[in-house]
């Protein structure tokens, strides 16, 4: 009975930890989308080939810059919602234009600094080669679309002249 009461202990917390948060469980979307997150670390995992303990410090990792970059990403959707709204009047008002394509401008080099914030600590928890297959991955990394066009190859940026 000694011996039971820890696996048991063990059995319940662990059930605990896979329930959703009461967000979650009223929130359809906030599921969805943690269970969107918890299949791009496990894909991220089986294709860098990690053991357990290093998917769970990327998973977590990849859990805390997701978080980050959720006020900022909505503030993109609406801001370019926004922006296309302007675009689409009769009589577009420049400054109106200008101040909404600053905001996404601006919007856009916050992610760009998470995402580098977010890059500098995975290559902290993975191995050289690891770090290496996670920058080459052509498919989406963390549900974002990668700088490679969907064949895999990298799109062309015009050069600076």
């Amino acid at each position: 009975m000694k011996t039971a009461l820890p696996l048991m202990a063990l059995l319940v917390g662990s059930t605990a930890l896979a329930q959703p948060s009461p967000s979650e469980a009223t929130n359809p979307a906030t599921a969805t989308q943690a269970s969107s997150a918890n299949d791009a670390a496990t894909a991220i995992a089986n294709h860098l080939g990690l053991d357990a303990t290093t998917a769970s410090a990327v998973a977590q990792t990849l859990a805390k810059y997701r978080a980050q970059l959720e006020p900022v990403r909505q503030a993109e959707q609406q801001t370019a919602q926004a922006l296309q709204q302007e675009l689409a009047a009769a009589q577009p008002d420049p400054a109106r234009l200008t101040q909404l394509a600053n905001q996404l401008t601006s919007g856009r080099q916050q992610v760009e600094a998470v995402d580098a914030q977010e890059l500098a600590e995975l290559q902290q928890e993975l191995t050289p080669a690891q770090f290496a297959k996670l920058v080459l991955r052509p498919a989406t990394r963390r549900g974002r679309m990668s700088p490679q066009g969907s064949s895999g190859a990298p799109t062309a940026t015009p050069s600076p002249q």
